[in-house]
C-alpha cells in the first residue's frame, strides 16, 4: 500500500520551509511512491533546494501560473499513486504519517478520503505568536463524516489530506478560482470536501495522522490571513448557497447573523475589536460577490 502513496506539495517562494518538509517527508518509517513538488516561484532558489536532496523519490515541476489550485490540479494528473497526500510547504510530517495513512485505508475501505490532526509546531518559541489550519477533534478518536458541513469543525484542512485518485476522476479537480493566489483567496480544501460528500464519498478523520504546521503570525499578520480565510469560506459556501443546497444557505446565513450581532454591539467593543469586525464583514461580502459571479457564469 505505502507504493501506492503519492505525495503531493505546492510551493511558491518559501524553498527553506520546503526544504525541512521535504526532509521530514524522506525521514518517515515508510516511503512514499513519489514526492511531487509543483513550484510557482519567481526565482530558481527552489529548485536548487530541491535538487541539493537529490532524492529519486522526488519530481519537480515548475509552473508559471498563478495559484495552488493549479499547481494541485497539475500534480494530481502526473501523480502515479491510487492514494494522494496532500500537504503544505511550511509543514512538517510526524514520521508514521505514511505508515497511519496506509493503516487507516486498510482498516476503513469504505472511506474515500482522510484527514488527519494538524498540530502548531513547537509552540513554546512562539508564546506572542499565532499558528493558523490547526485542527483536532473533539472527541480526538476516529470517525467518519458523510454529509455536507462545516469543514473547519468536522473534517480538517488541505495541509492534512489524503485521497483516492479515483475520487478526481468523479467529482473532478480543484477549483481554479478558490485558493491561495486564485480570486477566492483561500478554501480550495472546503470546496472539494463538500463535493465529495454530496458525491456520497465518505470522510474518515484519524487523529494519528500527525502533521506540524510551521506558521506563526504576529497580531498584524493574523488578521490578513483571517481576511483571506473568511473570503474564501464564504465564496466557497455562497457558491454552494446560490446553487440551491440548504447546508450552505444555513451557513451562509449564520454567519452573516453573527457578523451583524457583533456589528451591533460594537460600542461595547474595543476599537482595534470595531475594526475586525468591519474587515469581516468586506471579506463576506467580497466572498459572496465571487461566489455570485462564479454561479452565473457556471449557470450560463
Amino acid at each position: 500500500m505505502n507504493n501506492s502513496i503519492s505525495i503531493i506539495i505546492a510551493t511558491k517562494n518559501r524553498p527553506n520551509s520546503l526544504i525541512i518538509c521535504l526532509k521530514s517527508i524522506l525521514n518517515s518509517t515508510i516511503k512514499p511512491l513519489e514526492i511531487i513538488v509543483v513550484d510557482q516561484s519567481n526565482n530558481q532558489k527552489t529548485k536548487k533546494v530541491v535538487l541539493i536532496l537529490n532524492k529519486s523519490l522526488i519530481k519537480y515541476f515548475h509552473l508559471n501560473s498563478k495559484g495552488k489550485s493549479k499547481s494541485l490540479n497539475f500534480a494530481i494528473k502526473k501523480a502515479k499513486g491510487s492514494l494522494l497526500a496532500f500537504t503544505d510547504d511550511d509543514c512538517l510530517v510526524d514520521k508514521k504519517w505514511l505508515e497511519n495513512i496506509q493503516n487507516t485505508f486498510k482498516k476503513n475501505q469504505d472511506i474515500s478520503l482522510c484527514f488527519g490532526k494538524t498540530l502548531p509546531h513547537q509552540p513554546k518559541k512562539h508564546k506572542y505568536e499565532f499558528c493558523p489550519c490547526t485542527f483536532k477533534k473533539n472527541p480526538d478518536k476516529f470517525s467518519i463524516t458523510s454529509e455536507p458541513c462545516k469543514h473547519w469543525e468536522r473534517v480538517g484542512f488541505g495541509n492534512n489530506m489524503v485521497i483516492k485518485k479515483k475520487v478526481f476522476k468523479k467529482v473532478g479537480l480543484f477549483k481554479k478560482w478558490l485558493g491561495p493566489g486564485s480570486v477566492g483567496s483561500n478554501a480550495e480544501d472546503a470546496e472539494l470536501i463538500n463535493r465529495s460528500l454530496i458525491n456520497k464519498f465518505r470522510i474518515g478523520y484519524e487523529p494519528s495522522v500527525v502533521i506540524f504546521h510551521n506558521k506563526w503570525l504576529n497580531e498584524h499578520q493574523l488578521r490578513k490571513q483571517e481576511w483571506s480565510y473568511v473570503c474564501g469560506e464564504i465564496a466557497c459556501y455562497g457558491w454552494f448557497a446560490f446553487s440551491g443546497f440548504k447546508f450552505a444557505q444555513k451557513i451562509v446565513k449564520d454567519s452573516t447573523k453573527k457578523t451583524l450581532k457583533s456589528l451591533t454591539y460594537r460600542q461595547n467593543v474595543p476599537q482595534h475589536r470595531c475594526r475586525n469586525i468591519w474587515s469581516q464583514i468586506t471579506a463576506q461580502l467580497f466572498g459572496l460577490l465571487i461566489a455570485w459571479i462564479t454561479y452565473l457564469r457556471k449557470s450560463a
